[in-house]
Parts: C-alpha cells; structure tokens; sequence
C-alpha cells in the first residue's frame, strides 16, 4: 500500500475555502466555523474525477475551477477563487488533467 502524503504540492486559497492538491487527490477545506460546524472538508480522489474546467477572471472579482466527479448523476464541485491567484489555479488544473491523462 502507498503512503499517503501529507503535505500539499500547492495551497491555493479561495474566496470562501482553501483548496490543496496532493498527488492523488484535491481537498477542499471550509474556511468559515459556520461551514465547518456543519460540512466537512470535501476530499476529491483522482480516481473520482472525471473532467476539471478553468473559468478565468474576466468579468468579476474571482475565477473557477469546476471539478466534475463521476458517477449517475455527474456531480460537479466548483472552487472559486480570488484573480490573484489565477496561476496557482492553472497550476492545479494542469496537474489534474496530467493525472487524468495517466489513469
């Protein structure tokens, strides 16, 4: 069985969480205590996604990363996150679709 490592490869902080990539899985954690009283942390395996798209600060404050998961009813979780961290998120989304691209 593989270790599971326990340090992010990149944090990218977003306007109401704070998302992290490891190499095998995107976490999701909930900044707010209201959110974190009531919601865990989503924990998104590779293995579950199926599609992840980039929506880029054109028009707002804040841009997107759209992780579709599988499964009957193709669930997609959407990140948002602040303009100045647009190079983390094409970092990320870069990183999932080369893993996506391996399995």
């Amino acid at each position: 069985m593989a270790a599971v490592q326990n340090n992010p490869t990149i944090t990218l902080p977003g306007v109401h969480n704070v998302l992290e990539l490891y190499p095998d899985r995107v976490v999701i954690h909930r900044k707010s205590l209201y959110s974190r009283a009531f919601s865990s942390d989503r924990v998104l395996p590779f293995t579950a996604i199926v599609n992840v798209q980039l929506f880029e600060c054109r028009f707002s404050d804040h841009g997107e990363l759209r992780f579709t998961l599988a499964g009957a009813h193709q669930e997609t979780v959407i990140f948002e996150f602040k303009c100045d961290q647009h190079h983390n998120a094409i970092a990320v989304k870069n990183s999932v679709e080369a893993a996506l691209q391996t399995s």
